[in-house]
């Protein structure tokens, strides 16, 4: 029991604090927060504008920003402009505020000035745009720049998903400084795909486009003639994705050649090669460049004047460039046997040499011993004693490197930040080797990844991003136990995947030591209940096993996944003719086959089994582009309701569809499906 003495008093300083602080007068408030003060007696909010250029529609300034207290770049109508432009200034910027990509041109401030002018602010950036840098590296920078086109389909590739055209895209209009940097700029033109066409969008009329850094100024062109696709000069012509496509493959096309496909003295000239729509192959025309057939390819697909024939996302664009990048075939070249194998020795040169200079080695070795047997053993004593000396001199060697690996250790030891940041560095490189192989060459870029991940560990244990990139790797390798050893920070958006490594912790498989068909389709099965949602690490996981098993194994695993993404075996059933390779294929819902590119591969699932023949039996809306880059040689859909066929796809070893009358356009049906030969489509009840 307490006494009188022991009760609780409140410290009351707190409070007299704060009364005081509140019966501040100015100058105790300024010596207080001055900051704050000329935050607040502020009334001008930019300052010091310095013109850097004009054009037709608006002019450009360097202006201080008071109240954020950096320089920015404003936009204002021009005193010339009417009411009639205001509209179109306007929604150039809230075009580009919408979007908020770290390639797309950050917009600060719009608004309307004290005489009633709009106006808007945004990054004050450098002069250098993609047509500098193209000009001042040329083809020594060409894997640097691919790089850069790369962030600029990501960017323009994000703006599509969010509903907006570019409708101007060409290097003068992507700002790309020496800090890498990258920036889609001037959205001026740009429009919702979903709006209807105009009149005003077609033909273009004589007027300027001029430019100050990396920002266009508007003339009354509704475009740049040389990157136009040929539906923009149509008067009221449909525009869609593909537009955007087209230009970024001019864009391509002067990467590569150092100038836009189509050139010309007058805009008349232009007008009518952009009309056609058609230009040499890039390989052909400018030999001297040495541009590759395969990326010369890609260049013809995306410009081809029939919209219809384009790559149907600028995603799937990027995606060719980035089969090159990473020594694939592309789909546009349609590399034949010898093509796909000169490629396959080109990403494999080590393991190639090897196999092959061991076995010249075999056949040398095998001759001289036949030839020469009576002296081998002369040779065998000369040999013993280089060995014994090559021994000492290794030793001296290990003992010099034991020197170096101590200066090097006491070195890293003095410089802690260095360490940090390679740590960084290696940790972002997992991700992105994991990231690009893991469904192209999984058996080699995981455990490299996963080795990179470790040595950012080992100089910088407290590397979230390192411990992340091990735990997921590990996770991809169903090795649970090392997983749970690397860990995942709790504030992680994927530390729910801790549940299911604490489940399965018994599992430490390896690239060498993999589970059974049936554990791995158990697997499956028993983590939908564990922690669903993860169709994406369940993916990853399936094409590492399918790359590093030694033999094939079969349909279970691919149905325990199938199940997974699908709500599990009571939604989904399967049954599965091995004499035949035949799959059936039941649901009651929605079927998912295939998850989209970025988040998985974007092919059908049933690829990582055999199977052959495929039938569907399907009561609700199918969309046909789930069964992508599947081996599948005979298809059945006679029992699917509901057919979609939005893109194209491959299925380059089928010979046979079969159809209901009236339920899909044989016609259709044949123009999107990519196959190495002529199909049969049988219609049947």
């Amino acid at each position: 029991m307490s006494t009188p003495e022991s009760r609780y008093t409140p410290d009351r300083r707190l409070e007299r604090a704060y009364e005081e602080a509140n019966l501040l007068d100015d100058s105790g408030l300024e010596a207080l927060c001055p900051s704050y003060i000329e935050l607040a007696e502020s009334d001008v909010r930019y300052r010091d504008e310095t013109s850097i250029g004009m054009g037709s529609l608006k002019e450009v300034s360097k202006c201080w920003d008071c109240r954020a207290r950096r320089w920015v770049a404003m936009a204002r109508l021009r005193e010339d402009r009417g009411a009639e432009f205001y509209d179109l200034f306007v929604n150039e910027a809230w075009v580009s505020s919408s979007l908020n990509h770290p390639n797309i041109i950050n917009i600060y401030d719009v608004g309307v000035d004290g005489v009633g002018r709009p106006y808007f602010t945004m990054d004050l950036k450098g002069e250098t745009t993609l047509g500098d840098v193209i000009r001042e590296r040329g083809m020594s920078g060409r894997r640097e720049l691919l790089g850069i086109f790369l962030r600029i389909c990501d960017a323009v590739s994000y703006a599509h998903d969010h509903g907006f055209l570019h409708l101007d895209l060409k290097p003068g209009n992507i700002q790309a400084d020496r800090f890498g940097e990258v920036l889609v700029c001037d959205w001026g033109l740009a429009k919702k795909i979903a709006e209807p066409e105009s009149a005003d969008d077609g033909l273009p009329f004589p007027g300027q486009k001029e430019s100050v850094g990396n920002i266009t100024l508007h003339g009354e062109i509704k475009g740049t003639l040389g990157y136009m696709a040929p539906e923009q000069i149509v008067p009221a012509g449909r525009k869609d994705v593909r537009t955007d496509v087209f230009a970024l493959g001019c864009v391509l096309h002067e990467i590569l050649t150092g100038v836009p496909p189509f050139t010309g003295t007058s805009q008349e000239e232009l007008l009518a090669k952009t009309a056609r729509g058609t230009f040499p192959p890039p390989h052909l025309r400018h030999p001297q460049r040495m541009v590759p057939e395969s990326l010369s390819a890609v260049v013809l697909k995306a410009c081809t004047a029939d919209p219809e024939q384009r790559y149907d996302s600028v995603a799937e664009l990027a995606s060719e460039v980035s089969k090159y990048l990473g020594g694939h075939a592309t789909v546009a070249e349609e590399p034949g046997f010898f093509r796909a194998s000169a490629l396959f020795l080109r990403r494999h040169k080590l393991p190639a040499s090897i196999f092959f200079g061991a076995i010249a080695v075999v056949i040398v070795v095998s001759g001289l011993f036949l030839q020469r047997i009576s002296v081998e053993r002369l040779v065998t004593e000369s040999e013993r004693g280089r060995a014994r000396e090559l021994e000492d001199e290794a030793g001296r060697l290990a003992a010099r490197v034991d020197e170096s690996a101590a200066r090097i250790e006491s070195h890293l030891a003095e410089t802690a930040q260095s360490r940090e940041e390679l740590a960084a560095k290696l940790a972002k490189s997992a991700n992105s080797l994991k990231n690009l192989g893991v469904f192209s060459a999984p058996a080699k870029s995981i455990p490299e990844a996963r080795g990179l991940a470790k040595v950012a560990l080992s100089l910088d244990p407290t590397n979230q991003e390192a411990s992340f990139e091990t735990f997921v790797l590990s996770c991809i390798q169903l090795d649970f136990r090392s997983a749970l050893e690397a860990g995942v920070p709790k504030k992680h958006e994927f530390a729910g995947d801790l549940k299911l490594a604490r489940k399965f912790r018994h599992f430490d498989f390896s690239g060498s030591r993999r589970p059974s068909p049936e554990q791995l389709a158990g697997f499956f099965r028993k983590a939908r209940t564990v922690h669903p949602g993860r169709d994406p690490l369940m993916e990853r996981i399936l094409s590492y096993d399918h790359a590093v098993r030694k033999s094939s194994a079969g349909i279970e695993p691919v149905m325990g996944l199938v199940e997974y993404m699908n709500g599990g075996g009571e939604r989904v059933i399967g049954r599965y003719d091995p004499d035949h390779r035949a799959l059936f294929l039941w649901s009651d819902r929605p079927l998912v086959l295939a998850l989209q590119e970025g988040a998985g591969s974007g092919d059908c699932v049933l690829k990582y089994a055999p199977v052959l023949e495929l039938t569907l039996d399907l009561r609700y809306r199918f969309n046909l582009s789930s069964l992508n880059a599947l081996p599948v040689r005979r298809l059945d859909l006679r029992k699917c309701e509901n057919l979609v066929f939005p893109n194209r796809i491959e299925l380059r070893d089928l010979e046979e569809v079969r159809i209901l009358p009236g339920q899909i356009n044989p016609a259709l049906l044949r123009s999107r499906i990519d196959c190495r030969r002529r199909f049969e489509i049988v219609v049947e009840e």
